[in-house]
């Protein structure tokens, strides 16, 4: 009798328990995707570079910039305003100090050293 009662039941409202099923599966992706935005809050290249130039002690510390493959060399005026943990969590895996430049390791040194002339340029202008 009970199950006589279920397959009616199941019968009867298949439609309705099928876009109800369909509708959770359409929320529980919205609050996936959701939650994976808020998660992964990225950042500009611009403000990465700028990141990286205060961790480098602002673009008045620096002198010069030149990128080879992934080595950045800086001629700095001061060293020790130099930030190496703030430099780790931004993506420099190494640093070489010599006596006139400061060589860091990071992918887009490219990028970054093309960034800080043209800022340094601008900053000449401005003088």
């Amino acid at each position: 009798m009970f199950l006589l009662d279920l397959n009616q039941f199941l019968k009867d409202n298949a439609l309705w328990i099928a876009l109800s099923i369909l509708a959770i599966i359409i929320i529980v992706v919205i609050l996936i995707l959701v939650s994976k935005k808020k998660g992964t809050k990225k950042t500009s290249k611009n403000e990465l570079y700028e990141q990286l130039i205060a961790a480098f002690g602002t673009i008045n510390n620096i002198i010069s910039s030149s990128a080879k493959g992934s080595r950045l060399s800086l001629v700095l005026r001061e060293y020790e305003l130099l930030n190496n943990e703030k430099l780790e969590a931004l993506g420099v895996s190494s640093s070489i100090r010599m006596s006139s430049k400061i060589t860091f390791v990071l992918e887009q040194a490219q990028e970054v050293s093309d960034y800080i002339n043209k800022e340094l340029e601008r900053l000449s202008k401005e003088d």
